[in-house]
């Protein structure tokens, strides 16, 4: 697809902020999530209500589509989620299986020129962001860069 300056180049941002970053998820089974409740996710990519001790699983914070009383949202609802990255790549999983949330850079794959990512020991110093899809070895994965 040419850019504006007329070279060719392939899709690497699926999405980046305009003014904030919101993404839709599923809620998980067994869970309620309120409105302006930080969540993270699952391994399925499926959001739940985050505790105190989860900072780096913190995706974001839930923005319900029902304003009522602060009414929950039942399990299977689809809710957005205001981001605290600022814009989603396209990405591949590493060789080691990737699941949905925290996330750190493995390599770049000049063959495919897409970005690896693994969730196999995330910590503070090596976080880049959260994958919102996982995969098996060379998956494409859906990744919010922090």
């Amino acid at each position: 697809m040419p850019t504006t300056f007329g070279e060719s180049t392939r899709a690497i941002f699926y999405k980046k902020e305009a003014h904030k970053l919101h993404e839709a998820f599923i809620v998980a089974d067994s869970v309620t999530v309120y409105e302006g409740m930080p969540v993270k996710l699952n391994d399925d990519g499926e959001i739940l209500p985050a505790a105190a001790n989860d900072t780096l699983e913190i995706i974001g914070y839930a923005i319900n589509k029902k304003k009522t009383d602060n009414a929950p949202v039942s399990v299977n609802d689809e809710i957005s989620v205001s981001m605290r990255g600022h814009c989603t790549v396209l990405g591949e999983a590493s060789a080691d299986s990737t699941v949905a949330g925290p996330v750190k850079f493995v390599a770049f794959n000049a063959t495919t020129g897409r970005s690896e990512y693994s969730s196999d020991t995330v910590d503070i110093d090596n976080m880049v962001g959260w994958a919102l899809t996982g995969g098996d070895d060379g998956d494409e994965i859906k990744v919010v860069l922090k």
